[in-house]
């Protein structure tokens, strides 16, 4: 639940840094969204696979019940170590970072590019 919020959070403060630059806020925040979500997903696949596949067993031939097992051991190790459900956070945090990257490196709407002598010359002429 509480990531649930710290998505929306973190795709109203990519909205409001969009708008800044002119872009269309909504679709940066669907973007974010999507980058946590992935971050996340990829994160419980890299906690699967590094510490707890040697502490949860899953058969060849599982059944429906077996799979619901496995889902118990897996909740059952995510409460017996929060700092498993911290890198979680951290790789969906990693998700929205990304996207902030990616806004902050677009133009905004009355920005051109700007050569670097440009910016040398405004600096000598403010001395």
């Amino acid at each position: 639940m509480p990531e649930l919020f710290l998505l929306f959070y973190l795709g109203y403060k990519n909205n409001v840094r969009a708008k800044t630059k002119g872009l269309n806020g909504m679709i940066w925040a669907f973007f974010t969204g999507l980058s946590f979500l992935a971050g996340y997903l990829l994160g419980m696949i890299f906690i699967f696979m590094i510490v707890l596949r040697n502490k949860i067993s899953i058969p060849a031939d599982a059944t429906r019940g077996q799979y619901e097992g496995i889902a118990h051991q897996m909740t059952q190790e995510f409460v017996a170590n929060p700092l498993l459900l911290f890198t979680l956070y951290f790789f969906g945090f990693g998700g929205y970072l990304l996207v902030r990257y990616l806004i902050d490196q677009k133009p905004g709407k009355n920005d051109g590019p700007v050569h670097w002598m440009d910016k040398l010359n405004n600096e000598s002429h403010q001395n």
